[in-house]
């Protein structure tokens, strides 16, 4: 795998290679007006979150931090089909230690800590599924802006494992814990009117036309806004939230691992890998 970051008459670039290949998992394109877009790009595998594409969101992100142009980060899935499926299930499969575990949860955390982190507004443009870690991932995210036929769900719960990378702290952030509590133990998917009901999501796009303008339409209502301006009222929202999640992140840390390497969840994801074409 390798990173590269590049710069070319002020617009960001970052690729992320899968292997030595010429397969990108993960795309950046400064879409100008200080928008920057961030792509997972695995559409055939649902934009499943490999670990290869985990650092690479993270790399993209921490890139932020030196482009001082940028006023807002898009992030969406390639294709129509999926935002992001979550953890890559074929290549985790063989990750059965608590060492190994952790090594998972750290890795996911510090790529959509780099999310929490970015220095102005994050908005996930929901293109098709989110589930599981997909899911982490949209609320990970400041702004949630969703196609109609999109669906959003903590399936952690179906393969006996809880959240991972500081997902279930920021679902009690946004519905509270006893709704936070309902979802990841019943794993139950949403449909985009429930999503919205629940405060899951900022806005529907009907008929998923126009996603993108919509979130540029959204985000307009302050790009005006001298950058520094929009990065110190964000610095001061994330420290918010950042300060919420340091004392749920021991406990969620522990339980994913104890989860992970339980038996019911072996059992669970090998039922579930049956299942996939």
């Amino acid at each position: 795998m390798s990173a590269s970051v590049k710069h070319n008459a002020g617009a960001l670039r970052i690729v992320i290679m899968q292997n030595a290949g010429s397969d990108e998992t993960v795309l950046t394109n400064d879409d100008g007006d200080g928008i920057v877009r961030v792509v997972i790009n695995r559409p055939e595998q649902r934009n499943a979150l490999s670990l290869t594409t985990l650092e690479g969101l993270r790399a993209a992100f921490v890139a932020f931090h030196n482009a001082i142009h940028v006023k807002c980060v898009i992030l969406t899935g390639a294709g129509e089909r999926s935002f992001a499926a979550g953890g890559d299930l074929k290549e985790l499969a063989s990750y059965r230690s608590a060492e190994q575990a952790a090594q998972v949860s750290r890795q996911g955390r510090a790529a959509l800590d780099a999310i929490r982190n970015c220095p102005v507004p994050v908005y996930a443009a929901i293109n098709g599924h989110a589930l599981g870690g997909g899911a982490e991932l949209a609320v990970a995210c400041d702004f949630r802006i969703a196609v109609g036929t999109a669906t959003l769900g903590f399936l952690q719960g179906k393969l006996n494992i809880t959240t991972s990378w500081g997902g279930g702290a920021d679902l009690i952030a946004l519905v509270g814990a006893s709704r936070a509590l309902e979802l990841l133990l019943t794993s139950r998917v949403l449909n985009m009117p429930e999503a919205l009901a629940q405060g899951l999501v900022d806005r529907v796009v009907p008929g998923g036309e126009g996603l993108l303008d919509a979130v540029r339409q959204h985000a307009a209502q302050f790009l005006a806004k001298p950058a520094h301006v929009i990065q110190a009222f964000t610095r001061v929202a994330h420290a918010a939230k950042s300060q919420f999640r340091a004392a749920l992140e021991p406990v969620e840390f522990e339980s994913y691992v104890s989860t992970w390497t339980h038996d019911a969840h072996w059992d669970a994801a090998a039922h579930s890998l049956a299942k996939k074409p």
